[in-house]
Formats: C-alpha cells, sequence, structure tokens
C-alpha cells in the first residue's frame, strides 16, 4: 500500500508523521460570528469573545456590537424581483414576477 497521491509507502508515511510536531493549540486569528467573537463597527478590526473592548481602538464590546446589529447589511444579490418595483412585472399568464430587462417569462414562454 502507498499514498496515491506522492507513492510513499504507507509504513513511511505513519513513521514520518509521527515524528512531526503536534498541530498548534494556539487560537489563529478570530473570526467574527464564530464561537462569540466581534467586529468592531468603527475601525473594522475582529476581537476574540473573552474581549470588552476592542484591541484596536478600545471601543467597549457593547457600543460597537449595537451599531452593527442596527445596520442592515448590504445585499450582494437582488433575490426575487418584486411586481411593479424597479420596472419588475408579473406574468399575465402563470403569475410568474420577472425582472424589468426580461421581454418573456422565464417560466413559461
Amino acid at each position: 500500500d502507498a499514498c496515491n497521491r506522492c507513492q510513499t509507502p504507507k509504513e513511511d508515511a505513519v513513521v514520518e508523521r509521527t515524528l512531526q510536531a503536534p498541530p498548534s493549540t494556539r487560537p489563529g486569528r478570530p473570526v467574527a460570528g464564530v464561537d462569540g467573537n466581534w467586529a468592531c463597527t468603527l475601525c473594522d478590526n475582529v476581537n476574540f469573545a473573552m474581549r470588552d473592548a476592542c484591541n484596536r481602538c478600545q471601543t467597549p464590546k457593547e457600543d460597537a456590537v449595537v451599531e452593527r446589529t442596527l445596520q442592515a447589511p448590504p445585499s450582494t444579490r437582488p433575490g426575487r424581483p418584486v411586481a411593479g418595483v424597479d420596472g419588475n412585472w408579473a406574468c399575465t399568464l402563470c403569475d410568474n414576477v420577472n425582472f424589468a430587462m426580461r421581454d418573456a417569462c422565464n417560466r413559461c414562454q
């Protein structure tokens, strides 16, 4: 048996793997929204959940998080069209709502 990528025999690969240092237990950079980590609204620094204030600008966590939750995130996808909004229209045959750019219904024509 050998590795299908590098063709190293199984016995050699297992021995080499056990000689390597164990993975670090030190956490990397925090990710906003994961495990309670939070992003500061003033400087966009992502802080670990244990912090009560931003470690970059010292804004208190309560202020930074409250401001962030009051702001609506910008939409990157247009989503479903709404009839009558921005020229979107409803098909008279099947009631599908189409984006204004369409000349024919994308469901029934």
